[in-house]
């Protein structure tokens, strides 16, 4: 299964209420964060990827996935996250460190 049919598994589960896309250097820790926030799952997409790449990707699934207001991607995407634009955010980790994209969501 490739990161897309994954992410729409995910996103097609008729458990699901809402997801997000993230990235992280440290997924154990951003794990913990959004099960004690209530998340039920969480999952790495791709990995070891530079800031670059990493931020790149993340945009792309973000415009992506909220495109469409009519779809269901966009209408599950977090109700807090879904219509602002995306900005490129690294939580001040400087460049040369590795990072893992994510995607986090709750159930019904």
């Amino acid at each position: 299964m490739n990161n897309k049919e994954m992410i729409k598994s995910i996103i097609e589960s008729s458990t699901l209420d809402q997801y997000l896309v993230g990235i992280t250097k440290d997924s154990v820790v951003r794990r913990r964060s959004y099960l004690k926030e209530g998340f039920d799952g969480y999952v790495v997409i791709d990995f070891n990827l530079t800031q670059k790449s990493a931020l790149d990707h993340e945009e792309e699934l973000f415009n992506t996935l909220t495109a469409d207001k009519t779809r269901s991607p966009y209408k599950k995407y977090h109700n807090e996250k879904r219509d602002g634009s995306y900005k490129r955010a690294t939580g001040g980790i400087p460049e040369g460190e590795k990072y893992d994209l994510y995607i986090a969501w709750i159930n019904k």
